[in-house]
C-alpha cells in the first residue's frame, strides 16, 4: 500500500494501478520521452512499476542545435535500464493558421499513435503546472465548454488509450524527486524564451500568481474536476438528444422543449458532431432564430466543412453537400417494360430518342389526365422533393419535348401515343430522407 504522503513516483504508480484495474487487457505502456524532468520521472516510475512491456519514444523535431545530443542522452538512460527505445525524426513545417508549436504537437502525436494497438497505452508527462498554464491560456484567448475541462486525464483512441497520470503533481515536486534520486534530466533553454504564448504565461504570469496565491494551482485542479463532473452529466444529456436528431436528419420544433440555457450548447455540439468543426455564435443563432418565426421559408442557411444546413417545411435538414456537376442529375433512371397503361411512356417510342437530363429547356408540362400546364416548381412542391435536390431532378425529353419529370409526372402527350398494354414505366428512387 502507498503511504498517505506519497512521493511523486508513488503518485504516478497509484494512478497507473487504478487505470490498469479499469483496463486489465493492457500489456504495453508507451512513454512520450523528451528527456525533460516530467517525462524522465514518468519513465522511471513505470520502470519501477515493472509492466509487461515498456517502450520510450523520443521525437526529434530538429528545432534545436542540441536535439541529437538530447536523443543520445535519452537513449543511454533507456539502455541503462533495459527499456525499449525508439527515436523518430520529423520535419515540422509551419502551417497556415497554426503555430509552429501546434504543428509540432499534431505531428508528434500522429507518430506516437502509430506505435499503439488495442492493448497499448500512451503516457505523457503533463503535470499540474501544465494544467494551470493551459487553463490560463485558454481563458485569456477564449475557449469552448470542452476547453474548460483543461488537459484531459484520459482519452480512448482509435487504437489503445492515452493517459496523463501526473496532472495532480507540481513540477517542483517532480524536480525535487529527480534530484533526490540523482537522476539527470534535460533543461530545454527554449522554455525560457517568450517567443511562444505558453512561455509568456509560464515565465511572467504564473510566477506572479503563485507568489500571491500559493494554492492557486491546487484550487484550479479541484475546480476542473468539478467542471468535468458537471460536464459529464451535460454531455450525456446532449449526446442522447444529438443521437435522436442525427437519426432523423433534421432539427424540428421539439428543440423548444430543451431549456433555453442548454439550447445553444446543444446546437453547437450538434454542428460539431456532424461537421467536425466548431461553429461561430452567428451560425448557432441563425438556427435558433428559425424557430422564433411563425413559418419557415425554404432556403439554404449555411454550409460548414461541406455540410449543408437547409430550411424546409418547418424543419432544418443537414447533410453532406451533393457532389454533382451542374449538368448532372440525381439518382438512376430506368425504363421498365410493364403491363400498365397509366402514367407511362409509349413502348413505340424508341429509347434512342429519349434523353435524360436536368437541363430545363422547358419549365412547364401538361400532366397525364390534366387540362392545364403545371410548372416544374409546382410539381416538385406537390411531390415534396427537397429543395436542394430540385436542380438535379432528372427530366425526360422525347425529340426535344419534355414528356416526364422523372417518375413524378408524365406528360399528357404520352397518353395520346399509348397503343397497347405494354409500355415503359419510369423508375426513379425519390430520396425521402436527406443523404448524410
Amino acid at each position: 500500500m502507498f503511504k498517505k504522503n506519497n512521493s511523486a513516483i508513488e503518485k504516478i504508480q497509484l494512478e497507473i494501478t487504478r487505470f490498469k484495474k479499469e483496463n486489465p487487457e493492457l500489456n504495453h505502456f508507451v512513454v512520450a520521452y523528451s528527456g525533460g524532468a516530467d517525462s524522465t520521472l514518468l519513465l522511471e516510475a513505470l520502470f519501477q512499476f515493472k509492466p509487461d512491456k515498456l517502450t520510450a519514444i523520443y521525437i526529434n523535431h530538429h528545432l534545436h542545435a542540441n536535439s541529437n545530443a538530447w536523443q543520445e542522452q535519452c537513449s543511454q538512460f533507456c539502455c541503462s535500464r533495459g527499456i525499449n527505445f525508439f527515436a523518430i525524426d520529423i520535419e515540422v513545417l509551419k502551417r497556415k493558421g497554426k503555430s509552429l508549436e501546434a504543428s509540432a504537437r499534431e505531428l508528434r502525436y500522429k507518430h506516437l499513435f502509430e506505435y499503439l494497438d488495442e492493448h497499448s497505452c500512451l503516457l505523457t508527462g503533463h503535470h499540474q503546472d501544465d494544467q494551470f498554464e493551459t487553463y490560463l491560456m485558454r481563458m485569456i484567448k477564449g475557449t469552448t465548454l470542452n476547453g474548460l475541462q483543461g488537459i484531459r486525464r484520459y482519452r480512448k483512441l482509435k487504437k489503445g488509450h492515452l493517459l496523463r497520470p501526473m496532472l495532480n503533481i507540481r513540477r517542483a515536486e517532480i524536480v525535487h524527486e529527480l534530484n533526490t534520486l540523482k537522476i539527470a534530466f534535460i533543461e530545454d533553454p527554449s522554455n525560457l524564451s517568450d517567443d511562444f504564448d505558453r512561455n509568456k504565461i509560464r515565465n511572467n504570469i504564473t510566477p506572479l500568481l503563485n507568489h500571491h496565491f500559493p494554492n492557486g494551482s491546487n484550487n484550479l485542479v479541484r475546480t476542473i474536476n468539478e467542471i468535468n463532473q458537471q460536464l459529464t452529466f451535460v454531455h450525456s444529456e446532449y449526446e442522447s438528444k444529438i443521437k435522436e436528431i442525427t437519426c432523423k436528419g433534421f432539427i424540428d420544433e421539439s428543440i423548444k422543449s430543451i431549456p433555453v440555457s442548454l439550447r445553444r450548447g446543444l446546437i453547437k455540439r450538434l454542428i460539431y458532431v456532424v461537421s467536425n468543426k466548431h461553429p461561430s455564435d452567428f451560425l448557432i443563432s441563425l438556427i435558433l432564430e428559425q424557430f422564433d418565426t411563425k413559418s419557415f421559408a425554404s432556403k439554404k442557411l449555411f454550409e460548414i466543412n461541406k455540410i449543408e444546413f437547409w430550411v424546409f417545411k418547418n424543419k432544418i435538414y443537414f447533410f453532406e453537400k451533393l457532389d454533382l456537376q451542374i449538368n448532372q442529375y440525381y439518382g438512376e433512371i430506368e425504363f421498365e417494360v410493364a403491363r400498365d397503361s397509366v402514367n407511362v411512356l409509349p413502348i413505340e417510342w424508341s429509347l434512342n430518342h429519349l434523353k435524360v437530363t436536368n437541363i430545363k429547356n422547358i419549365n412547364k408540362i401538361i400532366p397525364w389526365n390534366a387540362s392545364r400546364h403545371k410548372t416544374l416548381k409546382n410539381i416538385l412542391n406537390e411531390k415534396n422533393i427537397f429543395p436542394w435536390l430540385r436542380s438535379y431532378v432528372p427530366l425526360i425529353y422525347y425529340k426535344d419535348k419534355l414528356v416526364a419529370v422523372s417518375n413524378l409526372c408524365v406528360s399528357d402527350l404520352a397518353r395520346e401515343q399509348i397503343m397497347g398494354e405494354k409500355n415503359y414505366k419510369v423508375k426513379w428512387d425519390v430520396p425521402l430522407q436527406p443523404y448524410l
